[in-house]
């Protein structure tokens, strides 16, 4: 599994375009899914194949930073455990302190 938090700064064109990631649509299929969560409050957006075993999770925080959990041969719900692992608090806090 991989973790990457990205500070988008305060470019407001970046942080649509993160913004708009993290609000894909919702599908579902026999290879795979994508859909929208929240996650203790934060929303985030699910892609899961199948076959792979290969999950991707992306949010936004704050319209400032991008977290995302990439895992390969590892259930969703692992992912999405790493994903509460990160203290988004302390990022929002951030953010609010460069605003």
């Amino acid at each position: 599994m991989q973790i990457e938090v990205s500070d988008l700064g305060n470019i407001a064109g970046l942080a649509t375009l993160a913004d708009a990631a993290a609000n894909f649509g919702e599908s579902q299929d026999d290879e795979g899914y994508e859909k929208n969560v929240d996650v203790a409050g934060q929303k985030v957006h699910v892609s899961w194949k199948n076959a792979t075993k290969h999950s991707e999770l992306l949010s936004l925080v704050d319209s400032r930073f991008a977290v995302g959990v990439t895992g390969d041969g590892v259930d969703v719900d692992v992912a999405l455990k790493a994903l509460q692992t990160i203290d988004l608090g302390k990022l929002r806090s951030l953010a609010a302190q460069t605003n």
